[in-house]
């Protein structure tokens, strides 16, 4: 799926792209949260920790998919997020700055 929608949005044809680069951000965000084992990524194991991480993958998907940072964060307040502070607020608009 990624790489089909990384090839048709590359490529300028007329699809819609929103959905598949949402669903490729959360997973891309859920894969970061579980990758290596060494002491740094320990605390990301945490079933918190991994939401977030998905909430910002798919946050990074909306403002890639739009060009709206802005729009991608609230899109991960109103969708993604049980439990949000303003701490997953930034990481989550840096995320979603950094894809856009």
């Amino acid at each position: 799926k990624a790489p089909g929608v990384m090839c048709s949005v590359a490529a300028g044809l007329p699809c819609g792209k929103e959905g598949p680069m949402i669903h490729s951000g959360a997973i891309l965000g859920s894969t970061l949260s579980q990758a290596g084992t060494g002491p740094l990524l320990r605390p990301f194991r945490c079933d918190t920790e991994v939401r977030d991480f998905v909430v910002a993958g798919a946050a990074s998907g909306v403002a890639a998919a739009f060009s709206a940072p802005l729009g991608g964060v609230l899109f991960a307040i109103e969708e993604g997020a049980s439990h949000m502070n303003p701490s997953i607020m930034l990481r989550t608009f840096v995320c979603a700055t950094a894809a856009a």
